[in-house]
């Protein structure tokens, strides 16, 4: 589900506004102090914010298409989870 909520979140002209699309905007947000203590609660949801920003795994050459699932994926591995 992170992944619809990912996508809800980062993907222009989406207008849900359930808990975890409103954590991924205010995690975008934060700067670097307050994102860390937001990893204590929301590690996956950190980690997934950070790679959508840095790291960004895309379905096509031209990197028109994110790979949602993929970070997802990513960030659960890299939480231990």
């Amino acid at each position: 589900m992170l992944r619809i909520d990912l996508q809800n979140a980062f993907e222009p002209g989406r207008d849900a506004d359930n808990f975890t699309v409103l954590l991924l905007k205010l995690i975008a947000k934060s700067d670097s102090i307050n994102r860390e203590k937001l990893s204590y609660g929301f590690p996956v949801e950190v980690e997934a914010v950070d790679m959508f920003h840095n790291d960004c795994p895309y379905k096509d050459e031209a990197h028109n298409e994110v790979d949602w699932e993929e970070i997802e994926k990513r960030a659960f591995k890299r939480c231990g989870m």
